[in-house]
């Protein structure tokens, strides 16, 4: 909608973007920052300031914005703080202008995304705004890095995962650097995890540590986010656990500097199956599942005695396959790792290494067989097919949306129709889950709504 009352008011004026982060509902507290980014502009003679939509109120703020309470208690606000600071044009909304648009809407970027939409900007004529806030609401990460245009040039850049407050400048024509898929998905999760316990009142935070890759990159990225003082890591042996995985436990935690301790399962276990099943010899898959079931009480218990934020640990390749145990390893408060694939997370384990300089996950974890170690001599592919090409399945199928009959060219229709009705069968388990940061360009979460009850021939 043409806003007549402002033409040429953003090219004549000198404008900045409010890039900043909100506590969702917390409106008074919001509103506080606002005011504070109000007068840091004034310092700096800003007469145009714009910021994210709905930042008072806060940014997924889901069915708060059905609150017409909540929505009027906004814009008193937001109208209180344009008459109380009139020499400064505070825009909130989305607006269109004779010669710019403001696009104001929050937008969560999966890896790439950014850049495609930069070198789109740069084919565009006028002036275009994009506002973007920053912080974890819920399973959204918004990484900042709201942009502006004019005639093909990039006149203003926010910070990745900060606050900023960006003047636009339309002499510049700023050169964006790609980052790597490995550093930018670090990043953006260890934000994440930050921001998710600064906002939930989590100072600390427990996981357990199986000494295999999910639990490791889950601790590398826990410590970085909160610092290694404050991650406790357990590990819980059982009879199938082999010596590789404790040491590899020890080791991992050694060079993060945290702590790890040891509480073994056998006792437990074989209480356990001694107390419920009439044939006490391994048989099945319910055998199996009590292991995790038990690991997840211990965890818990600390989680619960310590108040420490459960991390769980599940990534995207299992959580499409179901390959995990309801109210066992699905337990937890949050998991980072949930919407990257297996393939992915070795990718950036091995970038930490690199870019640490030193071994911070032992290179045992990243060259031995993944196994759940739930019977003996068990590996991940004696139940998946191998991750390289799961993934490649799972990714064509769930992110690129290629059909059934595409991706079996390449793969066969028996193995492909295999996983996509593992995928389908297993949504009852995903629906149970733990929260997780959604970041790819489609997740298994709110970008999926698929039905539990299903026919089963449905590809």
């Amino acid at each position: 909608m043409m806003n007549k009352q402002y033409n040429n008011l953003l090219l004549k004026k000198k404008t900045a973007i409010a890039q900043i982060n909100s506590l969702t509902g917390a409106i008074k507290q919001n509103a506080e920052h606002v005011e504070e980014y109000i007068n840091l502009a004034l310092n700096k003679n800003i007469e145009v300031l714009i910021f994210p939509k709905n930042i008072i109120l806060g940014i997924n703020a889901k069915d708060l914005y059905k609150n017409n309470e909540l929505i009027i208690q906004q814009k008193k606000i937001q109208n209180l703080l344009k008459s109380k600071y009139e020499q400064i044009e505070i825009i909130f909304d989305e607006q269109e202008f004779t010669d710019a648009k403001i696009i104001n809407n929050p937008k969560r970027y999966s890896y790439g995304e950014f850049w495609t939409f930069s070198e789109y900007l740069k084919r565009q004529e006028g002036l275009i705004i994009n506002i973007n806030p920053v912080g974890a609401f819920d399973e959204r990460i918004y990484e900042g890095r709201s942009i502006a245009s004019f005639n093909g040039k990039i006149v203003a850049l926010g910070k990745f995962l900060e606050e900023d407050l960006i003047i636009l400048n339309y002499e510049e024509d700023l050169k964006i650097n790609p980052l790597s898929f490995e550093e930018e998905t670090f990043k953006i999760l260890s934000f994440g995890i930050k921001d998710y316990c600064r906002k939930t009142g989590f100072k600390k935070i427990v996981l357990g540590l199986s000494g295999g890759l999910d639990s490791a990159i889950t601790a590398v990225l826990a410590c970085d986010a909160i610092g290694a003082n404050n991650v406790l890591g357990i590990t819980m042996p059982s009879k199938y656990s082999t010596e590789g995985s404790y040491n590899d436990s020890f080791k991992l935690a050694k060079n993060l500097g945290m702590v790890c301790i040891e509480k073994p399962i056998k006792s437990l276990y074989d209480e356990f199956i001694h107390s419920i099943q009439e044939d006490k010899t391994y048989n099945d898959l319910a055998e199996e599942n009590i292991q995790p079931r038990i690991r997840a009480l211990i965890l818990m218990n600390y989680s619960n005695r310590g108040n420490r934020l459960l991390l769980s640990t599940g990534n995207k390749s299992e959580c499409a396959m179901g390959y995990c145990t309801l109210y066992g390893d699905t337990c937890g408060g949050l998991n980072p790792i949930a919407d990257v694939f297996k393939t992915d997370l070795y990718r950036i384990s091995n970038w930490v290494n690199k870019n640490s300089g030193k071994e911070i996950i032992p290179d045992n974890i990243l060259t031995k067989a993944p196994s759940a170690e739930l019977k003996p001599n068990q590996k991940d592919e004696d139940s998946l097919p191998p991750y390289a090409v799961l993934d490649d399945v799972l990714r064509r199928y769930i992110e690129d949306g290629q059909s059934y009959d595409d991706i079996s060219k390449d793969y066969g229709t028996v193995l492909v129709s295999e996983i996509i009705k593992k995928l389908n069968f297993n949504e009852f388990k995903r629906h149970q889950s733990t929260l997780f940061f959604e970041i790819s360009k489609k997740s298994l979460g709110t970008d999926r709504n698929y039905p539990i009850v299903c026919s089963k021939e449905v590809i």
